[in-house]
Order: structure tokens, then sequence, then C-alpha cells
């Protein structure tokens, strides 16, 4: 999806920035901050993503072109959040437009959140192309009231999918694979090793756990690691949950199945909702992204398939009763 929005010339596309600001602990738009302390947190870096670089695995959404002569970063960098995704599909120099950045956001010296967000917002719009703002990233349903806190005007458009492929989608994906292994960890330790330099209990852990603690974990402990299948679906579920309050309002609501299905119509729709034009180009070329989705449901064991749907049902039967089905 956040490559369909980088195609349109009237969309300015900050995929992933606010998923980014909240989980590197941005609370709310009147959070007292100063400009200098909101900058630190641009330049924060996500653990998951710098740690699957400095490995080596492999992320699609990571564009940051490491190997370009004269950038700033390497892999083994802790990369500020907004260069692995957002500033990379912006620009050809993500470096200077991320320190053009910084430098407005200290020059306006707001005193919230909120006006330094306003502040980003205003000098990606002085250098960048498309007249709407939008924001997508993966996951974000259980967000939606932190991220409607910080931008309380914005508004939400959701696309969903079934609950046992989104399950198998996240456990075929590195960055969901290794957020569920920090789960996981922090559940069984009560801390998050990869934000913590404490160590207790990390003996009592299984020793796929322990090849991928962070001064152990390597590409070939990571690609052998394997996570309950439920884990998975228990996210989804959640995440259905936390999402209902918004999810029973009316608001443009998009099955995953109809992006697949009919791809030009759900693009036209999408463009209406969106308020941009549906440039006949711009639905030819998304449509070469679109593929069906593979059906995993069914390569999985018998005991596999009753573990994930048993996992997703709580989200499953939500989902129904907010449809009225």
């Amino acid at each position: 999806m956040s490559d369909i929005l980088d195609l349109h010339p009237e969309v300015l596309n900050i995929s992933e920035f606010l998923l980014g600001l909240l989980a590197a602990g941005l609370q709310h738009r009147d959070q007292k901050i100063n400009a200098a302390d909101f900058c630190h947190i641009l330049h924060s870096a996500n653990p998951s993503r710098a740690t699957l670089v400095r490995i080596g695995i492999k992320l699609p959404e990571n564009r940051y072109p490491f190997s370009q002569n004269g950038m700033r970063f390497t892999e083994n960098d802790p990369v500020p959040f907004p260069l692995y995704s957002m500033l990379p599909r912006l620009t050809n120099d993500p470096d200077a437009l991320f320190y053009d950045i910084v430098d407005y956001v200290l020059l306006e010296n707001g005193q919230t959140a909120g006006q330094h967000l306003d502040a980003v917002l205003q000098a990606l719009q002085h250098c960048c192309t498309g007249k709407v703002i939008v924001e997508r990233s993966g996951g974000t349903l259980a967000l939606h009231a932190r991220i409607r806190d910080l931008l309380p005007h914005a508004r939400p458009i959701v696309l969903l999918r079934d609950g046992t492929e989104t399950a198998l989608s996240m456990r075929n994906h590195n960055f969901f694979k290794h957020f569920m292994l920090r789960m996981v960890m922090q559940s069984q330790l009560g801390y998050d090793p990869y934000q913590s330099r404490e160590r207790a209990g990390v003996a009592q852990l299984h020793q796929q756990l322990i090849d991928n603690l962070p001064e152990n974990i390597t590409a070939v402990h990571f690609e052998r690691l394997d996570l309950p299948l439920r884990v998975y679906g228990e996210l989804w579920s959640n995440a259905i949950r936390l999402g209902a309050p918004l999810l029973s309002q009316t608001l443009p609501w998009f099955d995953y199945k109809e992006l697949c299905k009919e791809p030009e119509r759900f693009l036209r729709l999408l463009s209406v909702q969106l308020g941009v034009s549906p440039w006949p180009e711009w639905v030819e070329k998304s449509k070469k992204l679109i593929a069906p989705p593979r059906d995993a449901v069914t390569h999985l064991s018998e005991m596999d398939r009753m573990e994930l749907r048993d996992a997703c049902r709580p989200g499953s039967k939500l989902l129904a009763d907010l449809k009225g089905t």
C-alpha cells in the first residue's frame, strides 16, 4: 500500500512516521517537550529495524540507500527512524531532508509535541510535492487512540484482512517476527532486553530465545527462530479489540479481499476517500503492484490450523459483531 501511495502525484506519503514517533516514546499532542528533546526523538532508531539491518536481514520497507556513495549512515549505525522508510520515499537525498527537518523544528522552537509535529509536516510540504499528507503503517489499528491524540484532525481509513491470513503474513515478515520475539521475551522476563541492559532471568529462557538476545542474535539464529503461531493470532485479535472503538464509528472501512479481487474499483474508492484524483496512469501502475494473497492456511498442519483459528477467534467474532453479521 505504501508503494501505491508513493505513485500518486497528489500524495505526500509519510509512511511509518507516526508509528515511529509513538515507538520512540511520544505520548500525546499536548505533551510538554522542547525542540531539542523532540529532535532527539527524531534521531532515535527502532530497535528491531536496527538489529535486523545490522545482522543482514532484509526488510522490504527499509529504503535507506546504505550502498549509495556519500550516505551518512552504515548498516552498523543506529539510523534515525524517519530515514528507514519515510524520507527515502520522498527524496533521493534523505540525509539532507532529515537535517532540513531538524533545523526547521529547532527554528520554530515549539513547546509541545503537537507544535513540533506540525513543524515537521510544514517542512515536508515546503520541500516535497503532494497536497494530501497520508501516513500508512501496518498494525496501527491498535494505536488509533494515540494517533488521534497526535493528529486529532486526521481522517482514518481502515484496511482490514482476515485474521489467519494476517497472522501468517506477520510470521513471514521479519519485522513483525522480531517484534513478537521482543514481546515474548518481555512477557517472560518483565522487560524488553532490546531496550534494557538488565539480564535477570535470561538463563531460564528457551535456548532459541537466548540465541536471539541482542548480544547473541545472528541471521542464522533469527532465521531458525520458530515462535508459536498463536502469538501472531493473539496479536491480531488484540489489535481488533483495541481498534473496536474506532471500527464502531462511521468511517471508510475496506477489506483486503476487495483490493485483490477488484483492484481498479478499490483504487478509485480509495482516491475518493483520500481526496485525490483517480489518475488513470496511477490506477494502471498501482494495479501491477497488487498480487493475490497466497493461500498459506491450507499448507498448515491440522493442529497448527486449529491453534491459529483459536487465537484469531476473539478478533473474528468482534469484527462480525461490528459488521452486524
